[in-house]
């Protein structure tokens, strides 16, 4: 079992030659879930062009994104202590299961 947060926000770049990565203060939508052995999905979901941040504590987890999304012990693995960014879609949600 994890706590996952995930964030939904759009980023822009910043700095002399732009490289630098950052969120974008309006439209942050952050929501936490904890983890376990069924599928579950944010209420929240991604508009026009949001990226997710998933950050990963206890545990390790599997995540999936889509309309409508199924976490599966196939989907991609994100390591406890660590943070994942993923591009997604509008009405993108992310399910979590342990992993």
């Amino acid at each position: 079992m994890a706590t996952v947060n995930i964030v939904f926000a759009k980023i822009g770049f910043r700095g002399i030659d732009g490289t630098y990565a950052s969120y974008l203060a309006a439209g942050i939508v952050s929501e936490d879930i904890t983890s376990s052995a069924t599928s579950q999905a944010t209420t929240a979901a991604a508009t026009e062009g949001q990226m997710a941040r998933i950050t990963v504590t206890g545990g390790n987890v599997r995540v999936l994104a889509s309309a409508a999304p199924t976490a599966l012990v196939t989907s991609t693995l994100v390591l406890a202590g660590t943070s994942f960014d993923l591009g997604v879609e509008a009405g993108d949600k992310i399910a979590v299961i342990d992993g």
